[in-house]
């Protein structure tokens, strides 16, 4: 059975900004909501819009994304996926394009085909907590919140829901996998 994974680059930003925008030396800058019915800008909108493949080569594949824009950034970008020796090597690159100098985040968001044995490891010294909205409120240190703690993928049997979703197939697959089309918001039958 063939799976649909995705590994979206987050650009401008990563997460959610509230207040509609943010402040930057000095001045406001406003941001629309991107995602409803998220009531706040999210995760940017390199995952929203169309890229063009730049090369393509054995196990690499380089996509890159020219004039784009939301609020107050313009920018180009680029994402390279590699695989190599059994694994996923990533590298993103974002080139200021605006007038002014204006402050940028990078990341990815990844998703996973859930089934049995599905097995994730993530290591790392601490969590973010969430409000209501999804805003992060407050930092913990890992060892406080152990059954968080996905560092030894075989010492936990089951995936959680509380780090990472991991949700099953949620349509056939398409002949041949998409191009950063949109991320699913929810499993189907959920």
């Amino acid at each position: 059975m063939s799976v649909i994974a995705k590994l979206e680059p987050l650009v401008p930003w990563s997460n959610r900004i509230s207040g509609g925008g943010f402040v930057y030396q000095d001045r406001f800058h406003p941001l629309a909501a991107n995602w409803p019915p998220q009531k706040h800008p999210l995760h940017g909108n390199g995952f929203q819009v169309p890229w063009q493949v730049v090369q393509c080569s054995g196990n690499t594949i380089t996509l890159g994304l020219r004039d784009a824009a939301v609020g107050p950034f313009r920018y180009a970008e680029s994402v390279c996926y590699e695989i190599r020796d059994c694994s996923l090597e990533t590298s993103l690159t974002v080139e200021n394009q605006a007038d002014a100098v204006l402050p940028y985040g990078m990341g990815f968001h990844p998703w996973f085909p859930g089934h049995p044995g599905t097995r994730l490891r993530a290591p790392a010294t601490s969590v973010w907590h969430e409000n209501a909205d999804h805003l992060p409120t407050h930092e913990q240190p890992l060892a406080a919140v152990p059954e968080w703690d996905f560092s030894d993928p075989e010492s936990r049997k089951d995936t959680g829901t509380a780090v990472v979703r991991v949700v099953p197939p949620i349509f056939p697959p398409p002949a041949r996998p998409p191009a950063f089309s949109r991320a699913v918001t929810k499993p189907v039958n959920s």
